[in-house]
C-alpha cells in the first residue's frame, strides 16, 4: 500500500470479507482498489485539497466512469469514520449487506 489511508481501506475490506485487487490495470489507469467480480472501484484521494489535484481527480474519474466503472471516492477526512462511510458506500452498490 502506498499510504496509511490505502492501508486502512485494505484492512476494512479484508475484515469485511470483500475480495479486491490492489492497483489493477484498468483502462490505462490504476485505480487504488477494484472489488472483484464487480464494476466497483475505490479511490483514496490522499492529496485532496492540494493544488492541481482536483483536476487530476476529475480526469481519472471521468475515464473510469466512461468505461462503465462505479467509483467510490474517499478523502482523508473519511478516515475518521471509515467503517460507516465505506460501509454505506459499498452497501449502496450491493457489495455489502
Amino acid at each position: 500500500m502506498r499510504s496509511l489511508g490505502e492501508q486502512r481501506v485494505a484492512n476494512f475490506l479484508s475484515r469485511r470479507g470483500v475480495a479486491y485487487d490492489y492497483e489493477p490495470p484498468e483502462e490505462g489507469l490504476r485505480p487504488d482498489f477494484r472489488v472483484r467480480g464487480t464494476n466497483v472501484l475505490i479511490e483514496y484521494w490522499g492529496g485532496a485539497g492540494f493544488r492541481d489535484y482536483a483536476a487530476r481527480m476529475e480526469a481519472k474519474t471521468a475515464r473510469f466512469e466512461a468505461a462503465g466503472f462505479d467509483v467510490v471516492h474517499l478523502v482523508p477526512l473519511h478516515l475518521r469514520d471509515l467503517e460507516r462511510v465505506l460501509g454505506e458506500e459499498l452497501g449502496k452498490r450491493g457489495v455489502l449487506p
